[in-house]
Formats: C-alpha cells, structure tokens, sequence
C-alpha cells in the first residue's frame, strides 16, 4: 500500500511538470538511438547488433562459418538459426536496457503503456 502511494506521489510530481518530463523521455529516446547492444550465438561465430529502437544496425559471421556456406544442405540451415538465435539474443538485451533506462527516467515507476516498450 505504501509502495502504491509513493508511485501515486510520484507520478503528481511528473504529472506536475510534463515539460520536464517530456524532455526526459526524448532524452532517453535520443540516448537509446545512439546505444547498440550485441547479441551472440555459436560461441561468437554470429554476432549480431541492436540499437535501442530494435534495429538491427549490422550483422557479422565469422569468416570460418561463412567458407562453409559453399558446402550448402544443412550448414545453410545450421547458419541461418545462429542468425536466428544471436538477433534474439541481441533484442532481449535491447528491451533489458530499454527498460533500465525508462524505470530511470520515471523513478522506478511502472508506468501504464511504457510496458510494450520491452
């Protein structure tokens, strides 16, 4: 109960000042655009890479990985759940920082619609 008052008097301060508010979510809207986070899968053989919009900013196969392609039949399919597996691995860390830097700017609060966010 007292947890539920000090996200209520909380929110009346945020509620209080949307300016500021404002200025801070665009401050962690602009901070997640310049932010990558890297996924893995294979020990590293695939890496791939996710700005705090959930995009994929680059993709990288190991050179070794990459020889085996020519051999085609299941390496194909072996490569193509690694890319798979590391674009996973590289969003569910996007959404943890995503969600770390959004309890920042609301003071920890559980604000309603910010959950989709993650």
């Amino acid at each position: 109960m007292f947890d539920q008052l000090k996200q209520m008097k909380q929110l009346a301060g945020m509620l209080g000042n949307p300016a500021e508010l404002k200025a801070k979510f665009e401050a962690v809207q602009s901070e997640l655009a310049q932010t990558t986070v890297e996924g893995e899968a294979g020990g590293g053989a695939v890496r791939v890479s996710v700005t705090g919009h959930l995009t994929v900013s680059a993709v990288q196969v190991d050179p070794n990985v990459a020889a085996g392609l020519a051999a085609g039949g299941d390496y194909v399919t072996q490569i193509e759940r690694l890319v798979m597996e590391a674009t996973n691995d590289a969003l569910a860390k996007a959404r943890v920082l995503i969600k770390d830097r959004m309890s920042e700017a609301t003071g920890g609060m559980d604000l309603p619609g910010l959950q989709g966010l993650t």
